[in-house]
């Protein structure tokens, strides 16, 4: 195999470290899970909401299905700027939106079970 230019970088010396991996495919996991979640929940507001009428698309059913696409669209980005990278700073701002999207989606489901021990502790 030809040896690589020098300064140029190679497949080798690009990989992760095993705490990157780890948190990315916890990345990817939960973003998936959260997503289907939304998409999941979006199917059963019409039903949920009906008043003996004919079930009908609330707004808040299409902003669930909106979130969970822009959720599932920064997690395509997260990828692309994660693998395909040219150069490290894009590496590394891929890197971080991996982890901030993951502490968001972390703290949305503590709060929200949070909040239901709260609400049901105190009813």
């Amino acid at each position: 195999m030809p040896e690589p230019a020098p300064g140029r970088r190679t497949w080798t010396n690009r990989r992760l470290s095993g705490a990157w991996a780890l948190t990315l495919s916890f990345d990817f996991m939960v973003s998936c899970l959260a997503a289907l979640a939304l998409c999941g929940i979006a199917l059963l507001l019409p039903g949920l909401t009906e008043d003996y009428d004919q079930p009908t698309w609330s707004a808040g059913a299409v902003a669930l299905f909106g979130s969970a696409l822009v959720l599932l669209g920064s997690l395509a980005v997260t990828v692309l700027a994660v693998f395909r990278a040219g150069r490290e700073r894009v590496r590394r701002a891929g890197l971080t939106l991996s982890v901030g999207r993951l502490g968001l989606l972390v703290l949305g489901g503590v709060g929200y079970v949070g909040y239901g021990v709260v609400s049901i502790e105190f009813a």
